[in-house]
């Protein structure tokens, strides 16, 4: 598998997973799915640090495993929440999940002349 790296493609493919309107038969059956391991990094690398124990779940949610208890995280502002509750710090701002990176200066559109 590998990642689109154009927002608009990867926007218009994930629209059309939704409805799957527009899909020939052979691709019915495609369930597609967005990336969201950049938006929880702030709050993985801290349970890590910490090494408490985390899983992906499905629907999307992070399981976290402390002190005997999960703990199911829904959201990145959920995650902060908790670390801090916890008496740890996230090591950045979460960024929403469907939050668009902003882009470095050499993917920026060039000016036309």
């Amino acid at each position: 598998m590998k990642p689109l790296h154009y927002f608009h493609a990867k926007e218009e493919i994930l629209k059309r997973s939704r409805t799957q309107s527009g899909w020939t038969e052979k691709y019915q059956g495609v369930a597609v799915y967005a990336d969201i391991y950049d938006a929880f990094q702030a709050i993985m690398e801290p349970l890590r640090a910490h090494q408490v124990i985390y899983r992906w779940g499905y629907p999307v949610k992070l399981l976290v495993q402390r002190e005997g208890k999960t703990t199911v995280l829904l959201t990145t502002e959920d995650g902060a929440q908790k670390l801090r509750d916890w008496g740890m710090e996230p090591t950045e701002q979460p960024r929403p999940a469907g939050a668009p990176r902003r882009l470095s200066p050499d993917w920026m559109r060039a000016r036309r002349r």
